[in-house]
C-alpha cells in the first residue's frame, strides 16, 4: 500500500502524519514559527482520499500536489520570461514613444518615468490630504469617548471634503445625502436607485455639465478625475444603505457609513449592515495594536510602491498602452504577451494599493472592509476575477441588483449591463462585458464535469478572460491583437500548454480565496456570500 502523509498544524507545532498498510504515525512537533506560519498560510493540506479535511483546510492528494506546484513553477516562468522578452524590446522602442508621456526620474541614476497614468497620479496626489486625515481620524478616535466616535468620523471627512475639494464639490457630495436619507425615510426605495443612478450617469458621462453648474471649482485635472470618481461611489452606498438599512438606523449611522474616511472617494464600498454592525459591536484596539498593525500597512505599501516604480521605471505599461500603434509591429507574440501580463500586473498593483490603503486604515480601527484585489495572473476563471478583483463591488451587485432579481441568467445580465454602464460604455468596454457575461454562463455549465475535463476545457476559457481583460486594459487594438496572435498555428500548442498550467494554479487559489473570504467574514462578524 502506497504511504500517505499529513501535516498537521496545532497549537504545539507542526505534526507529519504517514499512513501505511492501515498504520498511522504522528512525528514530533515542529516548533521553528517561521515555518508554521508559512505552512498555515498556505492552506494546504495532504490527506488520504478516505479521510475528510478539517474545516478551513484543501483536500488534495500527493499527486494533485505534485501536479499543482509544477504547474505553478512552469506558469510563474513563462510568465518572468514572456516580461522579460517585452522588457527587452519596449526598452529599445522607448525613444520612438511620446516625450509628454515620461518624466525625468526623482532619484538620480534611475531611467525616465512613466507617468502617463491619470488614476495613479491623482491617487499620489490624494494621498498628501488622506494620509493626514486618517491619522487625525485615529487620534481622535482614541482621545474622545465612544459615544462621540460616530460625530468624530463625519466631521474628519467633511473636513477632509472641504480641503480637497472645496465648498461647492462637498455641498454636492452632501446633496446626494440628504437626498437619499429623505427618500429612505419615507420609504421610497425604488426612487433611491432611480436618482442615484442618474447622478452616476452625470459623474461618468456628464461631469463638464455638473463642474459648469458649480462654477468650475476644480482646475486641477487630478482633482476632477477624483472628484468624478467619489461622486459615483457615493451614488453607490447611498443604494446600499436606502435599500438595505432598517427603519431602526439611525440618521448619523448612516452619515457615517456613507462619509467613512478611508473608502470616500476610491472606494471600495462596503455593505451598510456590516459596517455599522461592525461599528457597534467591535471594540476600537488599543494604541498598541494599533501602532502594529500601522507598521505592517506601511511595510506593505512601501513594498508595493516600489514594485509599481520598477514597472513604470522600466516597462512603461501606460506609455506603451496609449503609443501602442509605434509598438505593434514590432512585438513578436512571446513579447506581446508579455506586454498582457505587464498590464494586467499593473492594473492589479495599482488597485492593490488603492484598496489596500483603505482596508489597511480601517483595520487600524478594528473594522473590516471587503478583501483587497486578487492577481488576475493567478487567475484563470472570469467569474473567479469577478467575485475577487473588486470584492466589494461584486458584494454590491448581489445585494443591489443579483439577489433583488431572483438570481439566475437575467440578474446577471443586469449586472454586466451596470458594469458597463459604470465603465463609460465605450466599445472596448461593450466588448469586455459582453465577453465577460458570455464566459461567466459557460463556465457555469461545465461545472458538472470531471474536474480533469474542467481545465482541459477551461484552457479556451482561460484565454478568453484574458483577451477580454485587454480590451479593457489596452483598448481595441490591443484586444484584437490578442487574439489575433493567439490563433497563430506556431503559437496555439504552446499557449494551450501554458493555459492549462494557468487553469490548474488558478483552480488551486480559487478553492484557496473561498476558505480566505469565509474566514473573513468570521473575523468581521459580516454574512458570507459566496454566489
Amino acid at each position: 500500500m502506497a504511504r500517505r502523509y499529513t501535516l498537521q498544524i496545532s497549537g504545539d507545532g507542526i505534526h507529519f502524519w504517514s499512513y501505511r498498510d492501515g498504520q498511522r504515525r504522528r512525528y514530533p512537533a515542529v516548533k521553528h514559527h517561521f515555518t508554521k506560519s508559512l505552512l498555515a498560510r498556505s492552506r494546504v493540506l495532504v490527506l488520504p482520499a478516505s479521510e475528510a479535511a478539517p474545516r478551513g483546510w484543501h483536500h488534495c492528494s500527493f499527486l494533485e500536489s505534485i501536479v499543482f506546484a509544477v504547474s505553478s513553477s512552469l506558469w510563474v516562468l513563462f510568465v518572468l520570461y514572456a516580461i522579460a522578452a517585452f522588457f527587452g524590446r519596449i526598452s529599445s522602442l522607448r525613444l520612438y514613444l511620446g516625450n509628454d508621456l515620461f518624466s525625468s526620474s526623482s532619484i538620480r541614476g534611475l531611467p525616465v518615468e512613466d507617468t502617463s497614468d491619470a488614476e495613479w497620479t491623482a491617487f499620489l496626489k490624494l494621498l498628501k490630504t488622506l494620509v493626514p486625515a486618517v491619522v487625525l481620524q485615529n487620534v481622535l478616535i482614541r482621545a474622545l469617548p465612544e459615544v462621540s466616535h460616530l460625530y468624530c468620523r463625519i466631521f474628519v471627512s467633511t473636513a477632509f471634503l472641504l480641503m480637497t475639494f472645496g465648498l461647492y464639490c462637498t455641498l454636492f457630495i452632501f446633496g446626494i445625502l440628504f437626498l437619499s436619507v429623505c427618500l429612505q425615510k419615507l420609504g421610497f426605495r425604488h426612487l433611491i436607485y432611480v436618482v442615484n443612478l442618474s447622478i452616476v450617469f452625470l459623474g461618468v458621462y456628464h461631469s463638464d455639465l455638473i463642474q459648469k453648474w458649480m462654477g468650475n471649482p476644480l482646475g486641477d485635472n487630478n482633482f476632477l478625475l477624483l472628484f468624478e470618481v467619489a461622486v459615483a461611489w457615493s451614488a453607490i452606498r447611498a443604494i446600499s444603505f436606502g435599500v438595505t438599512s432598517s427603519a431602526e438606523r439611525s440618521t448619523a449611522s448612516m452619515c457615517c457609513y456613507f462619509l467613512y474616511l478611508p473608502c470616500l472617494v476610491l472606494g471600495p464600498v462596503t455593505n451598510y449592515n456590516d459596517f455599522i454592525n461592525q461599528i457597534q459591536t467591535k471594540r476600537t484596539p488599543s494604541a498598541r495594536e494599533s501602532l502594529k498593525q500601522a507598521c505592517i500597512s506601511i511595510c506593505r505599501a512601501l513594498l508595493w510602491f516600489a514594485v509599481m516604480e520598477i514597472m513604470l521605471h522600466t516597462v512603461y505599461p501606460m506609455a506603451t498602452r496609449i503609443d501602442y500603434h509605434i509598438a505593434r509591429e514590432e512585438l513578436r507574440p512571446v513579447e506581446f504577451f508579455g506586454f498582457s501580463a505587464v498590464l494586467m500586473l499593473h492594473f492589479y498593483v495599482k488597485y492593490l494599493m488603492i484598496y489596500g490603503l483603505a482596508e489597511e486604515a480601517a483595520r487600524i480601527e478594528g473594522l473590516w472592509l471587503p478583501e483587497r484585489p486578487r492577481c488576475t495572473l493567478r487567475l484563470s476563471s472570469g467569474a473567479e476575477v469577478w467575485r475577487t478583483f473588486d470584492r466589494g463591488l461584486y458584494l454590491w451587485f448581489l445585494e443591489a441588483i443579483y439577489i433583488p432579481l431572483g438570481g439566475g441568467f437575467f440578474a446577471s445580465s443586469l449586472c454586466f449591463v451596470f458594469v458597463c454602464f459604470w465603465h463609460s460604455s465605450s466599445l472596448e468596454v461593450q466588448i469586455w462585458c459582453g465577453l465577460n457575461f458570455a464566459l461567466v454562463v459557460v463556465e457555469r455549465k461545465i461545472l458538472a464535469l470531471p474536474k480533469f475535463l474542467q481545465i482541459i476545457l477551461q484552457c479556451p476559457l482561460h484565454w478568453l478572460a484574458v483577451g477580454s481583460n485587454m480590451f479593457y486594459l489596452g483598448g481595441l487594438d490591443v484586444g484584437f491583437d490578442f487574439f489575433s496572435k493567439l490563433y497563430e498555428p506556431r503559437t496555439f500548442c504552446c499557449a494551450f500548454v501554458v493555459s492549462f498550467f494557468a487553469c490548474v494554479v488558478g483552480r488551486h487559489f480559487q478553492h484557496q480565496d473561498r476558505i480566505f473570504y469565509r474566514t473573513h467574514a468570521e473575523r468581521s462578524g459580516t454574512k458570507h456570500k459566496t454566489q
